[in-house]
């Protein structure tokens, strides 16, 4: 008996020795699943992160960045999903949509399960950035939002919250597709194209918001189901549902950013070498000298643990089920 406890001890210890050793003299390939922009957020967030995690990775690998936008970020995710062998050495990280329609397989082009994959952690749980419709100051919005004209760039975007007032929710807003950036978007508004559109906070801080705020104020959050202490006036859009259909629609179109600029693995991947990586990733989260530098660049930091985002990705896909019939 008490050589059959110690052979399992000396497994057990093995196996960690060997889970430890693995990166040591490996060279660690982060994804970026987003347009080329050293400048966006997204980009700046992966590059911080990963030039970080590597510290607390054991036996410190190396680390190179590959960036792989076609297909709007699947095409980076299905990299690691179909790699042949899944080691742990790749880390994607996609984009805020990636992760829903990996949920929703909404084109051919998906060939990888949100569900499956193994998530690392999120650098924002949205309660840090919201996203926030904006209307133009000298527009009385009326109570059917019907003169609200909503900019957006393209009319696939079927969650974002335009859409969903009128699709969903019951209300009017008329909707004008065809702009290529929100700086597109924030221009015709100035011109009185549209009047209303939705951008992050954290982007617009980056680039124009003293001029947005001069001409538009905030009439709804979105992208958490809490008011930001910042706007505490301005109600969520989870506020605007009537039934509890319409609420897990809301919830929904959301959850990913609960998880945003979030990072994942294969779903192959050996339990422990995610492990290891979801421990780097918190270990960076409490990194004073990480969490400065992200302070400087203005980019927002409330990491969420792996199992967390796993979780979220988990209890939306069940709650797809109830709500697929609503998606246009």
């Amino acid at each position: 008996m008490f050589k059959m406890i110690l052979m399992i001890l000396l497994c057990l210890i093995n196996t960690s020795v060997l889970a430890n050793d693995f990166y040591k003299g490996k060279e660690l390939k982060i994804i970026i699943a987003s347009i080329i922009s050293p400048t966006m957020s997204f980009e700046l967030n992966t590059r911080i992160m990963g030039k970080y995690i590597v510290r607390y990775i054991p036996g410190n690998p190396s680390v190179v960045f590959k960036n792989v936008p076609a297909a709007a970020g699947i095409a980076g995710t299905n990299m690691i999903a179909n790699e042949s062998v899944q080691d742990g050495t790749t880390i994607v990280f996609p984009i805020t949509s990636v992760a829903i329609r990996g949920v929703m397989k909404d084109s051919p082009e998906i060939q990888y399960d949100s569900n499956t994959l193994n998530w690392i952690g999120a650098v924002s749980n949205g309660t840090d950035d919201p996203q926030l419709l904006f209307i133009r100051k000298d527009v009385e919005l009326l109570p059917d939002f019907s003169n609200m004209l909503y900019g957006d760039t393209s009319s696939t975007k079927t969650m974002e919250p335009g859409p969903v007032l009128k699709n969903i929710l019951g209300y009017k807003p008329q909707l004008i597709y065809g702009y290529k950036t929100k700086q597109e978007i924030e221009l015709a508004m100035q011109r009185k194209e549209v009047n209303s559109y939705t951008t992050a906070l954290s982007l617009l801080k980056q680039s124009n918001y003293d001029i947005v705020n001069e001409f538009a104020r905030p009439v709804i959050q979105y992208g958490s189901n809490k008011r930001n202490s910042l706007f505490p006036d301005v109600p969520t859009l989870h506020e605007f549902a009537k039934t509890q259909e319409q609420l897990d629609f809301v919830e929904f179109t959301q959850f990913t950013y609960y998880m945003t600029k979030s990072a994942a693995v294969g779903q192959n991947v050996p339990k422990d070498r995610v492990a290891i990586l979801r421990k780097a990733f918190v270990d960076v989260c409490n990194d004073p000298e990480y969490l400065e530098e992200m302070k400087e660049k203005l980019l927002p930091v409330s990491c969420v643990e792996g199992s967390k985002v796993q979780e979220i990705v988990r209890n939306n896909t069940e709650r797809h089920e109830r709500i697929k019939h609503l998606i246009k």
